[in-house]
């Protein structure tokens, strides 16, 4: 859904960039360039998205690899006056069975959001100042629908929205009761409905996005009432996308350490699981395919032409297999062994007895049930 990213004033970035998203996007590019800044810049997303948290420093997604510093330090220059600009595009075809007249309509959303430490009347932050949203908007096929701006209770209030827009004829015809045939006189009424219910709307932000709208009026007027109910739907909807597209967000960390010794027990209560690498090292303890791959680029002389190999041994303390041995010959005895019988034997007074059939096959089935033990 998530087709660009735009971030402006965040780390290496002043101008704001506007950053294509693809099934496979590779970003790429000389030291201190701004490549980080673009991985950063979701997984601070996220993290606000999550906790409401905007002065980050370190995320539960990015672990010990990321540390964005707080908003001194991730604004661009460390100038604390600017705002961050934040911005996501998304295909509005995953709206076509939207409940809202306006998201059917359009092709492309754009959602933006600045970010920033309120000031005093000398335009410098008071000394307990934290960031906040400053501003949001709502753009459809590049043309801004609706604009909200922080006001001095903390809430966001509705200054701008455009009954002109395109995507609002869809609206208007439902206003007027269906009539497909809207007359400049209709549009009027229209356009004097939206002045009147703008002026009394307004949002909260409890995370990252405001999820809906507060109307301050009377909703006895079934047009405003149903106004309302569009306008708060398009919030909703968006946001709740936004949402989700985030929640899938996973931050893979370089691999440039060795693991650690005892990766096996890490497992996955280890915060830092992704963003640390201890999750590709698992991946490549366990997948064999995945490691005859790797051992296929190490040793091929058109790829990395080196004498290396990764093998997976198994350690274990021999005190530590009394269990496991007595859980594993108990299956094979459950299962029963795969004998072959010889004799009669002088030694054994004329009787047969009974040996293994295979034997390298059922220490190999011995060794799998402790193993699975």
């Amino acid at each position: 859904m998530i087709t660009s990213i735009r971030v402006g004033n965040f780390k290496a970035f002043e101008e704001i960039q506007n950053i294509p998203v693809r099934p496979l996007t590779l970003i790429y590019g000389a030291n201190s360039s701004g490549k980080s800044s673009v991985l950063h810049s979701l997984i601070l997303a996220r993290h606000a998205q999550e906790t409401g948290d905007l002065d980050i420093y370190r995320t539960d997604i990015g672990g010990e690899a990321v540390d964005l510093g707080g908003f001194g330090q991730f604004i661009h220059r460390k100038d604390v006056k600017r705002r961050l600009e934040w911005a996501v595009e998304l295909d509005a075809s995953a709206f076509t069975e939207s409940r809202t007249a306006f998201l059917a309509q359009v092709r492309q959303l754009l959602v933006s959001l600045s970010i920033g430490i309120p000031l005093d009347d000398r335009g410098y932050p008071s000394q307990d100042a934290v960031p906040e949203i400053y501003s949001y908007e709502i753009s459809g096929d590049e043309q801004s629908f609706m604009r909200m701006s922080r006001r001095r209770d903390g809430k966001l209030r509705v200054d701008q929205l455009d009954s002109g827009h395109p995507a609002f004829q869809a609206f208007a015809e439902t206003l007027m009761r269906g009539d497909e045939n809207v007359q400049d006189s209709d549009r009027d009424c229209v356009d004097e409905l939206v002045a009147s219910i703008v002026q009394e709307l307004d949002a909260s932000v409890e995370v990252f996005l405001p999820e809906g709208l507060t109307y301050l009026g009377d909703l006895s007027s079934v047009d405003k009432s149903y106004l309302y109910s569009e306008l708060n739907g398009i919030i909703e909807e968006i946001s709740q996308a936004i949402q989700k597209e985030m929640s899938r967000l996973r931050y893979l960390g370089p691999l440039r350490s060795y693991p650690p010794r005892h990766l096996v027990f890490l497992r996955r209560n280890d915060p830092d699981w992704h963003a640390g690498g201890g999750f590709a090292w698992d991946v490549i303890r366990r997948d064999d395919g995945v490691r005859r791959v790797i051992n296929k680029w190490l040793a091929s002389p058109d790829r990395l032409q080196t004498p290396y190999e990764m093998v997976v041994r198994y350690l274990v303390d021999i005190d530590r297999l009394d269990e496991s041995l007595a859980e594993g010959l108990e299956q094979l005895n459950d299962e029963g062994l795969g004998l072959e019988f010889y004799g009669p034997h002088e030694d054994m007074e004329g009787q047969v007895y009974p040996v293994v059939e295979n034997v390298d096959a059922e220490a190999a089935r011995l060794r799998d049930a402790i193993q699975s033990s």
